[in-house]
């Protein structure tokens, strides 16, 4: 996750809604037909978590659904950096969002995993504050669980799954299920859960589920459910996926015996490919913190040549998508089509190969996105697999124009469309049922069927199924031939090639990789082909005559598995129609028996004797009989009371008319934030954030009482992000009380700041802004009078810029850049005649050294004017019980507004506060951050202890207030020494830099992060004593 997160919006959202019993589903298309499906799933999806886990959620969701991930990144609804730091405590709001993946099989899937994980965090973390408040602190969900857990419970184990495990070998597992938030992490996460499925069975999951709360430690609920610690659960599981890593890899192709691999930059990231038909060249499109682009890459030399097309978003974040970006070469391997997001929409770009030139043409609103696209022989027409209206079908266009025709009309997805060698049939997959099915008739839970081949006649305008696979996924790759159709298909259960002959239907594997095909793409003699490599997709090309042979594959063990559950559901419903169609000739029977029997045999009703029931008497002497009744035998195991919930018909879920998105406010995060002024002490900070439902608006209430219980602060402050300028405006009022010897003295000041944020891109903001201030001071001793009372209006204005393209990783930092550059003056509009104006730059550098991150920063000021803002250098950032030396350099008589103005500098490590001052300032840290539990990580983590970092650091720095840091007009000691008649000034000179050393450890503990540091102060070339810093904060 990025530390950079601008929102740049360039477009705006109108947000419809459709409700169900327990969803809000808001969209912006203008057609609700794919939020009525995402009602319809997530009723099912809930209903189905529910039951796994033996849990009713206690409240309502929102779900908003975007059409690409691009759209998502822009919206305010995308996730920022978690909060959860320094006693802030996120709120759930019960809402998520979905990006549609491609289809509607991997939509539900993702549908699926996205309610598990809502109704998860219901669970542990839902309910009134003060039951989710303690949840939050003490109970510690790692991300193999939280992740893993719902992605298991909503997705179950696939082929994809399969295919991307099989890529790792021997990788390093654990490190990939810890780290990270790529797709391979997303599986390896859920890997777990398809272990201790496999292993212990089903049930045992809500135990784990149950446990993990009750005990409030996931590591005690896996030893109470599996009787096993972490450590054995993780290398049991090692095991097992190594385990079918090897089976799935036997009597297999060996992939680098087969194929070369493309060498590509590792830090761009691989989307898309299309091999040229004419030339050794293959049009790779690349991926790189966001920002897309195509490369031309010369098979005979290995060079890339980069074309024009560039776009999406510059953004780190795009990594947990692994969109499918279409390109396709036109016949005579001049033009390349592909689809790109520039200027606020995805467009298609027309590359002129011989001369260069770039067209970009718009296709929305006529389609949503463009998935797949396949140029014709005879390079007039291209069709493409398209969203329109929440449906995926078909469309042909000529090459420059933006005008389709729409060739399918369904509500099933089709996918992959391929030209036959005359150019008069279109091959694709498809995932409906029969060619005669109407829309009508379609159930939301379709798009479950596997997806087959169909034929589409361009002529008759009638389709064909070719193949008929109930629990095989099958995509069309090429024409081969006139007659002979090549295949991607996981009838083995890693994802292979076939061909397939059209019209006699016979099947041959062409190819038999172990790690399995991702995407591929046919020349004339050349295969090139994407295959996961140790998590990542890899691009490789062979010769087509010695990769596409006849093989035998083997199946692996998930296939032979579902192949065996397959016959045993056909059994099972072969069974039950025969029993259904005896207990119908049954019940006919009986019917005509008693239709056809003798009326007139009939016995009078007042003559016939009514059967006693029967009774068990008792008989004691000189007693009468009593009644005894008879008891139902106990159910000792309870089980067989306990029946079945029946599945409701989810085609029939109640979805109310769509209507606008009305707004809706609830708390977001609260905060109680424990702070230490050298001067004031110990103070609280309590805060609230509210926000709207959609993340455009924020209401922040704080107030800070200190504890001498005179002395606060107070605030609050709204955020309007609607629209891409954000603008904010905050109103703080702070009453600090100060009583030193016979000095009584308040200090009040009353602030009000508006401000402007305008995002150049997503790491890049300029901002800017006015502000205006009351400030007071009050001598509270009347019997001690002391002139120091004074007040004023100060106003002024601020000028900022910040860049922060900073990575993290599970809240830490551990690459990038960071830098802010401030710049504000002010000045007295009242009696007084202050002014200054004040520049301050903090740069950062993050740099990864193995598992370790060497974290630097600089950092400067320089104030100038007539009462110039005062800095004071030394100590760490809320210190606990640090004290101030030298507290006559405080300016607390002096000018009114050198105090309410002044600011600390830190950390310098080994000083007390005020180890030097002035109205310039110039400091350099430097610490190495060894997460010292991550690096001898053995076994999964369930505990904050996994957060410990040792850290040993190095500071430097200095002030002054005329000259340089080395003018003898800044001097850094001076005394005065009064002997009548005689005063005497002694200034010392030394020198003007201080240093610090030494090493600590950073900790959360009860939702704070702690540090605890030894550091000794270098001054004037002499090492002091070591000092204890015990802090609060993560930061520098």
């Amino acid at each position: 996750m990025t530390g950079g997160d601008n929102i740049v919006q360039q477009k705006d959202f109108a947000w419809k809604k459709v409700a169900t019993e327990f969803f809000d589903i808001h969209y912006y298309t203008t057609d609700p037909v794919t939020a009525r499906l995402v009602g319809k799933y997530a009723e099912e999806a809930l209903w189905d978590a529910t039951h796994m886990l033996d849990y009713k959620n206690r409240s309502r969701f929102s779900l908003f659904i975007f059409l690409s991930p691009n759209d998502f990144i822009q919206s305010n609804l995308y996730p920022q950096p978690n909060e959860k730091d320094g006693g802030i405590t996120p709120i759930r709001t019960n809402t998520a969002s979905l990006v549609f993946p491609g289809n509607y099989q991997q939509l539900q899937r993702q549908l699926k995993s996205t309610v598990s994980k809502l109704l998860i965090e219901d669970y542990y973390f839902g309910g009134n504050i003060q039951s989710s408040i303690p949840n939050a602190l003490f109970l510690h969900l790692p991300s193999w669980f939280s992740e893993g857990l719902p992605a298991f419970i909503g997705e179950g184990w696939d082929y994809t799954d399969e295919l991307w495990i099989s890529s790792l070998g021997k990788s390093n597992l654990l490190d990939i299920a810890l780290e990270d938030d790529a797709p391979i992490n997303h599986i390896t996460r859920k890997s777990i859960w398809y272990f201790i499925v496999s292993q212990y069975g089903p049930g045992k999951i809500s135990e784990i589920f149950y446990m993990t709360r009750l005990t409030r430690s996931v590591e005690d609920g896996i030893v109470h459910v599996l009787g096993i610690t972490l450590k054995t659960l993780t290398e049991r599981w090692r095991e097992f996926l190594l385990q079918r890593v090897y089976e799935n890899a036997n009597f297999r192709d060996v992939l680098e015996d087969n194929a070369s691999r493309l060498e590509i930059n590792p830090q761009d990231r691989l989307l898309s490919f299309s091999l040229n038909p004419v030339a050794p060249i293959a049009a790779v499109y690349l991926e790189r913190d966001g920002k897309q682009r195509i490369v031309l890459y010369d098979l005979n030399t290995g060079e890339l040549s980069e074309t024009p097309i560039e776009g999406g978003f510059p953004t780190e974040q795009l990594r947990g998508f692994q969109p499918d970006m279409p390109m396709a070469w036109s016949p005579n391997g001049n033009l390349l089509l592909a689809t790109i997001y520039k200027d606020g929409s995805e467009q298609m770009a027309y590359y002129n190969r011989s001369n260069g030139d770039l067209t970009y043409l718009s296709f929305q609103p006529r389609l949503d996105r463009i998935f797949q696209m396949d140029w014709s022989h005879d390079g007039k027409q291209i069709v493409c697999s398209g969203l329109r209206g929440g449906a995926i079908d078909l469309y042909r266009f000529t090459p420059g124009s933006n005008s389709f025709i729409q060739l399918t009309e369904d509500l099933f997805d089709d996918l992959n469309p391929v030209w036959s060698m005359d150019d008069a049939r279109i091959y694709y997959a498809s995932s409906r049922p029969n060619d005669t099915i109407q829309d009508e008739d379609v159930r939301f839970d379709v798009y479950r069927n596997r997806f087959d081949v169909w034929e589409l006649n361009l002529e008759e305008k009638s389709t064909r199924q070719i193949t008929q696979t109930p629990i095989i996924d099958e995509f069309p790759v090429a024409a081969k031939s006139s007659f002979e159709l090549l295949l991607r298909s996981n009838e083995t259960g890693i994802f292979n090639l076939f061909a397939k002959n059209v019209f006699v239907g016979t099947q041959i594997v062409q190819s038999n990789l172990t790690q399995g095909i991702y995407r591929v793409d046919i020349g004339d003699s050349l295969v090139a082909f994407t295959s996961p490599d140790k998590g990542a997709l890899q691009l490789y090309v062979a010769n087509r005559e010695d990769f596409l042979h006849e093989s035998v594959a083997m199946k692996s063990i998930f296939r032979l598995r579902t192949n065996k559950h397959w016959d045993l559901t056909l059994r099972s419903k072969a069974l039950k129609e025969r029993l259904d169609s005896l207990q119908e000739v049954t019940k006919k029977v009986e019917e005509k028996i008693a239709k056809n029997q003798n009326t007139t045999e009939k016995l009078d009703s007042a003559k016939v004797k009514k059967k006693d029931k029967v009774k068990y008497y008792v008989f004691d002497e000189e007693e009468k009989p009593r009644i005894i009744r008879r008891k139902k035998p106990r159910n000792k195991t309870g089980l067989a009371r306990r029946k079945k919930p029946q599945k409701p018909d989810f085609n029939l879920t109640e979805l109310k008319s769509p209507s606008a998105s009305k707004n809706r406010w609830a708390v977001d995060r609260i905060a109680m934030q424990l702070r230490y002024d050298p001067i004031f002490k110990l103070s609280v900070a309590l805060e609230a954030r509210f926000k709207d439902l959609k993340g455009n608006h924020a209401l922040t209430f704080g107030f800070q009482p200190y504890s001498d219980l005179k002395s606060s602060d107070s605030w609050v402050h709204y955020t309007n992000k609607k629209h891409r300028i954000d603008w904010f405006t905050e109103l703080e009022r702070s009453s600090r009380f100060l009583n030193r010897f016979d000095f009584h003295v308040r200090y009040i000041s009353t602030r009000l700041n508006g401000g402007l944020v305008y995002p150049i891109n997503r790491y890049l903001s300029v901002g800017g802004g006015l502000n205006l201030a009351h400030i007071d001071r009050k001598n509270l001793l009347v019997l001690v009078p002391n002139d120091i009372d004074d007040s004023d209006v100060m106003a002024g204005g601020h000028l900022n810029f910040t860049y922060d393209k900073t990575e993290k990783n599970l809240q830490f930092v551990k690459s990038g850049t960071k830098m802010t550059l401030d710049l504000r003056n002010s000045y007295a509009i009242g009696a007084g005649t202050y002014n200054f104006t004040t520049a301050q730059l903090d740069l950062r550098k993050y740099i990864p050294i193995k598992r370790t991150v060497l974290a630097t920063r600089l950092t400067a000021g320089w104030s100038l004017g007539d009462i110039a803002q005062q800095f004071f250098m030394g100590g760490t950032s809320d210190w606990l019980f640090s004290r101030f030396s030298n507290t006559n350099d405080l300016p607390i008589e002096s000018a009114l507004p050198t105090y309410h103005y002044m600011q600390y500098v830190m950390p310098m490590h080994g000083f007390r506060f005020n180890a030097r001052n002035g109205s310039k300032y110039v400091m350099a840290n430097a610490e190495l951050r060894i997460p010292i539990s991550r690096m001898i990580r053995s076994s999964l983590n369930s505990n904050p202890l996994y957060s410990l970092e040792i850290i040993p650091f190095f500071d430097i720095g200095t002030t002054w207030s005329q000259g340089n840091p080395l003018s003898q007009k800044n001097p850094i000691d001076t005394e005065t020494i009064n002997s009548y008649p005689l005063t005497i000034t002694v200034q010392t000179l030394k020198s003007p830099f201080i240093m610090g050393f030494g090493a600590g450890t950073r900790l959360m503990i009860l939702g704070y992060w702690t540090r605890v540091d030894l550091g000794w102060g270098i001054d004037d070339f002499t090492v002091l004593s070591p000092r204890l810093h015990l802090s609060l904060g993560k930061n520098f």
